[in-house]
């Protein structure tokens, strides 16, 4: 069975760097077939009461809500493939080569 992830992203007005953001994440996630994932987007402007919920209070704001232990990334998002290793969803290597994480259980 893979691991599953759970993972939000907080945006304002549909920023389109952060529209580019979730489409290259979901790209970079659908390469690893030992990862399934979830990616939900939501505008603070539209839907300001889930942003609240979940202790949402600046965009961009990620958060990997599965599995535990949560994580959140505030702020400059914009390279994909950093916050997959930041999320714990790709390991370095010390060649500095990238590997999914993605685990079989």
């Amino acid at each position: 069975m893979s691991t599953h992830y759970l993972l939000k992203l907080y945006v304002a007005n549909g920023d389109p760097v952060v529209e580019k953001l979730a489409r290259a994440l979901s790209h970079a996630l659908e390469k690893s077939e030992l990862v399934q994932f979830d990616l939900q987007v939501t505008d603070i402007l539209k839907d300001v009461q889930k942003a609240v919920a979940d202790g949402v209070f600046a965009t961009p704001t990620l958060i990997r809500e599965l599995p535990a232990p949560t994580q959140r990334l505030i702020g400059d998002l914009s390279d994909p493939h950093h916050i997959l290793l930041l999320l714990g969803l790709i390991q370095q290597d010390s060649l500095g080569h990238n590997d999914y994480q993605g685990t079989s259980e």
